[in-house]
């Protein structure tokens, strides 16, 4: 009977691939939140009814977004379109199957090195057995001269070198072996996070083609899924002495779909599906009289009920969304094919690079700190949006430390700060205080303070810099 079960599923398998066309991934348009995933597939059509199926899909692709068209020499209708998941019996994403190679070679080597330690501890077995019968048979040897101290003296230094070899040799074993469990932990948990119960399903799409005239025919499906996301990062290299700043555009990209983009036409887009296209509508807002405490019950009942749905109503309102300052959304087409596996993390992606003049500014704030900040000033004068993003800062080759850049359109300005620089030196002395009575009769006591401030500068150039200090306001 089982059999004849396994027999039967086989069938069904047979029966769904039975029209599986051969595709691959062209280009992808991730956003924050999903991709767009277009496939295309070569075909040589004769005329009739021809069934075709894009097999082993993400699971996670969105059944609503599924789109497909064509082109070429052959005439074709395109018909009805059947989108289904699919249980497949094995784990069919790549990733997966090559971190369950990677634990199954640690397997290997760590049955192997369990093999190698059991034949260390039975050649230290042996030497301690020696050590066991060696006196007594050692006394009786020399007792009838049968041995000498020469030869005894290296009888014992072979035992202890045998021995000290031993142990360093299995040392190491160990030490090789707490490092392999700690791999396979790593393999395992990534494993647990690529094969949920989606890893075993798989969508396939199946489209119904009517062939009128035959040819050849370029085939595409596009479909959005989740499971990928991809977010801003910069790098900005400051060169104070060329007035100019090197700002480095990259997308942080990632999927774990269950399927792999190789050589594929990268676009990074700053447009967001999951907000709509179509702005919130407005419910009315009804005011109304508070009822009165002596209104009769049932109005009173009825009264709460329409606050009620008042209250209802307005919490419905859904809040503003994050729309960007330019209105409409940009796509970043990527130079070059690119290739994003599923599960590898997150893979940096370069957008562009720009040398942009800067006004570079120094300031110190000598009561609080004896160090003088250089500070940049850049205009966004590419055709780029800057998007809300991590930093990391340089000046030249050296790495100055993390900061963090809001919305930074074309034409306006961004503001960055590069940390100290140890060129120019501040200081704030206290020349003098005393202290005076005022007032005849009060005896009120006054105090002043005397301060200066010594800059110094040790660069080739002249520069600028703003001082800060504090001039007292009285509250009294």
């Amino acid at each position: 009977m089982k059999r004849f079960i396994l027999l039967f599923a086989f069938l069904i398998a047979g029966a769904a691939y039975s029209n599986e066309i051969p595709s691959k991934i062209s280009s992808v348009t991730v956003y924050s939140d999903r991709a767009l995933v277009t496939r295309i597939s070569d075909l040589a059509l004769n005329v009739g009814t021809k069934s075709c199926t894009f097999t082993k899909l993400p699971a996670s692709l969105i059944e609503s977004s599924v789109r497909i068209k064509g082109a070429g020499t052959a005439l074709v209708r395109i018909g009805d379109v059947d989108v289904r998941n699919v249980h497949l019996s094995t784990v069919q994403d790549p990733r997966v199957v090559e971190l369950k190679n990677k634990i199954q070679k640690l397997v290997d080597e760590d049955q192997g090195l369990e093999d190698q330690l059991a034949v260390l501890k039975s050649r230290e077995e042996f030497l301690k057995s020696i050590k066991l019968v060696a006196p007594t048979e050692i006394s009786q040897q020399l007792y009838r001269g049968k041995i000498n101290i020469s030869t005894l003296r290296l009888t014992l230094e072979f035992i202890g070198k045998e021995t000290e070899k031993i142990k360093t040799v299995t040392r190491s074993i160990k030490k090789r072996r707490e490092e392999i469990e700690r791999q396979m932990d790593a393999i395992e948990k990534e494993l647990l996070e690529l094969t949920p119960k989606k890893a075993l399903e798989k969508k396939q799409v199946t489209v119904e083609l009517e062939v009128i005239k035959a040819g050849n025919y370029h085939l595409e499906l596009s479909y959005i899924l989740r499971d990928a996301s991809w977010l801003p990062v910069y790098e900005i290299r400051a060169y104070p002495e060329e007035e100019t700043l090197e700002l480095a555009y990259f997308g942080e990209v990632k999927q774990k779909s269950g399927e792999n983009w190789q050589g594929v036409n990268l676009v990074l887009s700053t447009a967001r599906p999951a907000l709509g296209a179509v702005a919130p509508k407005l419910s009315p807002w009804y005011l109304n009289t508070i009822p009165s405490r002596k209104m009769a019950r049932p109005v009173e009942k009825q009264s709460r009920n329409m606050m009620a749905q008042i209250d209802l109503e307005t919490m419905e309102i859904p809040p503003p969304s994050q729309v960007l300052t330019t209105g409409l959304s940009v796509n970043f087409a990527i130079t070059g094919l690119k290739n994003i596996l599923s599960g590898e993390g997150s893979k940096k992606i370069l957008i562009t690079r720009e040398r942009l003049p800067a006004k570079f500014s120094y300031v110190a704030v000598p009561k609080l700190s004896p160090h003088v900040y250089l500070n940049a000033q850049v205009e966004n004068s590419t055709e780029y949006l800057f998007l809300s993003g991590k930093t990391n800062i340089f000046i030249g080759t050296d790495f100055v430390g993390k900061s963090h850049i809001g919305n930074i359109p074309p034409r306006d300005s961004l503001k960055v700060s590069l940390g100290v620089d140890e060129g120019i030196k501040v200081e704030r002395k206290l020349v003098q205080k005393f202290k005076e009575k005022t007032g005849l009769f009060s005896k009120k006591e006054k105090v002043s303070y005397i301060y200066r401030i010594e800059l110094q500068n040790f660069k080739s150039r002249p520069i600028e810099i703003n001082v800060y200090d504090q001039i007292p306001v009285s509250q009294n």
